[in-house]
């Protein structure tokens, strides 16, 4: 796989020859698990780039980089359900575009019940209007009513639940301080998902916040 920048001109029909080469395929298909099949990734590579049309100008190697670390986790990089998006930022030290796979909060989720070890795992967003309650102690408490009305008012926090199957609870919550220094710090803070689904992200980063006191998989440690 050679270092040449897919650019503007070049068709729709040309990427998805080269993602769909026998080549590339067999490559996708040594890492995929068993419910994933290459075209169906190589279909939700062309659904990422029908939604983000500069994945166009990303390098050939990078994308494809790109959709081995999500056949490696069997993760839908496609970002219709959440589970992953493809990502292209500029690289200066190259110049030249690159692509990046970063998982969803839907991604993340998955991957933590494929572990076998959580009855359940959830993450919310607090809104202005809410009811929200932590309470820390011997007994750590969590009470939140949504403002049925409030889903346009800013966001003010998240919070993520685990229950493990011994019965055992886990509690995170973050501030939208908090959220906003993880943005800050992203390679793709002022684009992709945490632009036109910020909601996702703030729950992913809760969820990523919550995984470092649960059971954990191999899997889950590369999408983190």
């Amino acid at each position: 796989m050679g270092e040449i920048a897919v650019t503007k001109k070049d068709s729709k029909g040309e990427l998805e020859k080269y993602l769909g080469s026998r080549e590339m395929l067999d490559s996708f298909k040594t890492v995929l698990p068993r419910f994933m099949t290459p075209e169906r990734l190589l279909k939700a590579a062309m659904v990422a780039a029908s939604r983000t049309p500069k994945l166009y100008e990303c390098t050939k190697m990078s994308l494809a980089q790109s959709l081995m670390r999500a056949a490696e986790l069997g993760l839908d990089p496609s970002g219709t359900l959440g589970q992953g998006y493809l990502i292209p930022f500029f690289n200066s030290k190259i110049n030249q575009t690159e692509c990046q796979f970063i998982s969803g909060y839907q991604g993340l989720i998955e991957l933590c019940r494929r572990t076998g070890e959580l009855a359940s795992i959830e993450a919310r967003c607090v809104h202005e209007g809410d009811i929200f309650e932590r309470e820390y102690g011997l007994e750590n408490k969590l009470r939140h009513i949504p403002d049925l009305d409030g889903d346009d008012r800013p966001i003010i926090a998240a919070y993520a639940v685990a229950v493990l199957k011994d019965g055992s609870k886990q509690i995170e919550v973050m501030s939208k301080k908090q959220i906003d220094g993880i943005r800050a710090r992203s390679k793709a803070g002022n684009s992709g998902p945490w632009v036109t689904d910020f909601e996702e992200m703030a729950r992913k980063t809760v969820i990523r916040r919550i995984v470092k006191y649960l059971p954990k998989s191999v899997d889950i440690i590369r999408a983190i």
